[in-house]
């Protein structure tokens, strides 16, 4: 008889790292515990792989993860017996995309945005420093969340109304 494995997902920002201080000392002996049952721990977040990478290295997780809100999974290599279809080898993991890369993003901005050019600011527009005043990060974690490879997140500058039209 086949019995069912237990996998678990989970977001990162106020889940498995604390709100405030990004911290994971609450999880860390439940994490060390399902790593020796065998029970793995699948991240799923808005944070890109140059940021993942590192805080999967930090919780001692060598499991898959998913980037940027789904836009793709990095499973490490030998995670499977084979390597799944439709995955590229980048580095040590199988990469499957979901989702077009950043620059198709980019792109539909630039041209069909015209009219609210000056009601956001993309990522890839911000200097580092900007974006560490913005959301709070430190000059290294910004450089790695600007490392996007699908998304271009933006810093909304105008009203709802406006953002509504946007949208």
């Amino acid at each position: 008889m086949n019995r069912l494995k237990t996998i678990i997902f989970s977001d990162l920002d106020g889940t498995l790292l604390e709100h405030f201080t990004y911290q994971s000392t609450a999880v860390d002996q439940i994490l060390k515990k399902l790593n020796k049952a065998n029970v793995p721990v699948i991240l799923n977040t808005s944070k890109t792989f140059a940021e993942l990478e590192i805080i999967h290295l930090e919780l001692s997780l060598n499991t898959p993860f998913i980037i940027e809100n789904g836009a793709a999974i990095y499973i490490p290599i030998n995670t499977f017996t084979k390597q799944p279809e439709d995955t590229l080898v980048v580095g040590n993991y199988w990469v499957k995309s979901f989702s077009l890369p950043r620059k198709y993003w980019l792109t539909l901005l630039s041209n069909n945005t015209q009219e609210f050019s000056q009601c956001y600011q993309g990522f890839s527009t911000l200097s580092e420093s900007a974006l560490c005043e913005i959301t709070g990060l430190n000059v290294d974690e910004a450089k790695r969340a600007k490392q996007r490879q699908y998304a271009e997140p933006i810093h909304w500058l105008a009203d709802d109304i406006t953002k509504k039209a946007f949208i």
